[in-house]
C-alpha cells in the first residue's frame, strides 16, 4: 500500500489558495518577448492554453471513437498538467518540474474532492509511463498503479460492472474536470494584462 508521508502533508498545507495568489498579481503587467522563441513558449499564457487544448480535443476524438484507454488516459493527463501548469504561469508561481496532477493542482491552490484525485492520479500515472514503456519498471510504482486500480474497481459483482464510474478517466469525468481547471486557468489569465514585447528593449 502506497502512503503519503508526514512531509508530503505538511507540505501541500503549505500552498497559498488560489484566490490568495491571484490577488498578489491581479492587474499586473505580464511582458511576454515575441521575438525570443523559447521565451513565448515557456511564458506565453495563451501558448499553455493551446497546446493544452490541442491535446483536449485529441483525447475527445479517442474517447469518442473507441481510442486505447491507455493512450487516452495519458492524453487527458499530459493536457490537464499542461493547464495547470498555464495557471501556474498565470499567476508567477514558481515552475514545478514534476508531472503530478494532484501536487500540481496543489501547487496553483485548487482544492481537489476524493473523486477528482483518484482521476488524477490514474492520468498521472499513465503520463509517467504509458508514453515511454509498456508498464511501470519499478515494483514502487506497481504498487502505486495497483493502489489506484483498486479504488478505480468494485471488489465483487458481475465483470461487466466492476469499474466504479465515479472514478473511470471516461469522457464526461474528463471534461468535467476539464471545464473546472480551465475556469480557473482563465479567470488568472483575464486578472493579467499580457504584452507583447521584444527583447532588445528588455528592462529587467
Amino acid at each position: 500500500m502506497v502512503q503519503i508521508g508526514h512531509g508530503q502533508v505538511k507540505q501541500r498545507a503549505q500552498f497559498e489558495a488560489f484566490d490568495c495568489q491571484l490577488e498578489k498579481v491581479a492587474g499586473t503587467i505580464y511582458k511576454v518577448y515575441m521575438d525570443d522563441v523559447q521565451h513565448r513558449m515557456e511564458n506565453g499564457l495563451l501558448y499553455y492554453f493551446n497546446r493544452a487544448d490541442d491535446l483536449r480535443k485529441s483525447v475527445e476524438i479517442l474517447m469518442t471513437h473507441g481510442g486505447s484507454r491507455r493512450s487516452t488516459t495519458m492524453l487527458a493527463g499530459m493536457a490537464l498538467e499542461t493547464l495547470i501548469k498555464g495557471i501556474g504561469r498565470a499567476l508567477d508561481n514558481p515552475p514545478k518540474n514534476i508531472h503530478r496532477l494532484a501536487d500540481l493542482a496543489a501547487h496553483v491552490g485548487v482544492s481537489v474532492d476524493n473523486d477528482e484525485r483518484v482521476l488524477l492520479d490514474a492520468m498521472t500515472e499513465h503520463v509517467y509511463w504509458a508514453g515511454r514503456y509498456t508498464a511501470p519498471r519499478q515494483a514502487i510504482d506497481w504498487e502505486r498503479m495497483e493502489a489506484i486500480r483498486a479504488k478505480q474497481r468494485r471488489t465483487s459483482g458481475s465483470l461487466a460492472n466492476l469499474e466504479v464510474a465515479t472514478y473511470a478517466v471516461s469522457k464526461a469525468n474528463f471534461e468535467r474536470l476539464w471545464t473546472k481547471f480551465a475556469g480557473y486557468y482563465w479567470r488568472a489569465h483575464d486578472a493579467r494584462h499580457e504584452s507583447a514585447e521584444f527583447s532588445f528593449g528588455k528592462s529587467d
